[in-house]
């Protein structure tokens, strides 16, 4: 299942990415969107991945005895290859990282999270796009309840704990 990853959809000319497995009547590799694909479905998947990668390395192998590249000089190819596969790594990565930090974004949003206390319009609900429309004088008095009932926690269990380590 690793192998199955996304791609742009051929049939739509790519105005779309799709998660792939084979689909023999397209030619393509697509998921259908009306139902998760089956174990068999992903297994010709990932089957034909491989042979396609495999297919791939056969034509590289190709171009190469075709060149007539010296030894140094697909030495060079192979490490742009490699840095290219790295780069494609990276910036997967990167869109991960991209849209983890917007989730926690709009998480801390939720919580209602104050990015800066001086007013300003994006002070609040910065990624959302509420603003201070998300707020009212009940949430903020709320919110502070909240906090005042965090600090007296916050006493008692020091307070627990100091008593429970004299004790021991």
């Amino acid at each position: 299942m690793s192998d199955v990853r996304e791609v742009p959809c051929t049939v739509c000319k790519g105005t779309k990415t799709v998660k792939c497995y084979s689909c023999v009547s397209h030619g393509v590799l697509f998921l259908r969107e009306d139902r998760p694909p089956t174990h068999v479905e992903l297994e010709l998947a990932n089957r034909f991945l491989r042979e396609r990668d495999a297919l791939r390395e056969a034509e590289h192998a190709r171009e190469i005895a075709l060149l007539g590249l010296t030894e140094r000089e697909q030495q060079l190819l192979e490490q742009n290859r490699a840095l290219e596969a790295r780069i494609r790594l990276l910036r997967k990565e990167l869109t991960n990282a991209r849209d983890n930090n917007h989730r926690r974004n709009l998480e801390l949003d939720a919580l209602h999270y104050v990015w800066c206390d001086g007013g300003c319009p994006s002070g609040v609900h910065r990624y959302d796009g509420e603003g201070a429309k998300a707020l009212s004088e009940d949430l903020v008095k709320a919110g502070e309840d909240s906090i005042g009932r965090l600090r007296t926690w916050w006493e008692n269990h020091k307070s627990r704990q100091a008593r429970s380590e004299s004790v021991a």
